[in-house]
């Protein structure tokens, strides 16, 4: 089984650079989108500058969390800003009553087909946990209790003289369950096994609503998403839900049922 350690808690230089370049992402589009800046004010804007040097050698997860990152703080000044959202919507109203007949042909002749097709593969996808979808503060803030806690309780649970996956992912359920008995069906036990990448680890799933995000238990409050975590290595196609009592039973631990 696959162990990668990691401090939970400890928030890196990496991770406080990523966070400053998706909160430069976000504040350059609420800046488009409300109308204090244009194309002639990027070109002259050194803070523009430096986010794009800032991106240009990341790895492709690193630009995925930028990307997370700033849409969540996009999205935070799109709930709690209504003038915000007024402008801007007022700025995508302009703009489409201006491109209207245009925005028509392209509907009809490119866009429903190409729409629809997306729809269909990103549904068949999100399914399996393909898609990454953003996680909501809630979850997130749940799933960051239970890692603190695993990580604080976590020990060699089958006397195998190892502390591995298997015993952060049995921890982190079995946290889960006394954390949030009335939500305990929400957290599984996933398996990856793939011979291409030579992944064969013990994880957690976490569903919220429609969505799963699959969690590393072994990662830190900043980096605990397996696509993030592992990176190429890791292939959700591969994944599998196992029993929880098959677990449970293997580290002694009762079983009731949730």
């Amino acid at each position: 089984m696959e162990t990668k350690t990691t401090r939970i808690g400890m928030e890196t230089e990496i991770d406080k650079n990523l966070k400053t370049l998706a909160e430069t992402k976000a504040t350059c589009y609420c800046l488009r989108e409300t109308g204090q800046c244009d194309f002639d004010d990027c070109l002259e804007c050194s803070k523009l500058s430096l986010y794009q040097q800032g991106v240009r050698n990341l790895l492709p997860v690193d630009l995925l969390k930028v990307d997370n990152l700033a849409a969540k703080i996009i999205q935070r000044k799109l709930d709690n800003d209504t003038s915000f959202r007024a402008t801007s919507a007022s700025r995508w109203k302009y703009f489409f009553n201006s491109l209207k007949w245009m925005a028509i042909v392209f509907l009809f002749a490119i866009f429903i087909p190409l729409a629809a097709a997306y729809f269909l593969c990103t549904y068949a996808l999100d399914t399996k946990g393909a898609v990454y979808p953003i996680i909501d503060d809630i979850t997130e803030s749940k799933i960051i209790r239970v890692l603190d806690e695993t990580h604080k309780n976590v020990y060699d649970m089958n006397g195998d003289h190892q502390v591995n996956c298997q015993d952060f992912t049995v921890m982190f359920i079995y946290l889960w369950a006394k954390i949030y008995p009335d939500d305990s069906k929400s957290a599984q036990i996933v398996f990856n096994k793939n011979f291409n990448t030579g992944m064969n680890h013990l994880f957690v799933s976490v569903r919220s609503g429609n969505k799963v995000f699959y969690i590393e238990p072994q990662g830190s409050y900043t980096n605990y998403r397996m696509e993030h975590f592992w990176g190429d290595r890791y292939d959700p196609c591969f994944n599998r839900e196992i029993r929880k009592s098959f677990w449970y039973a293997q580290m002694g631990l009762p079983y009731n049922g949730e």
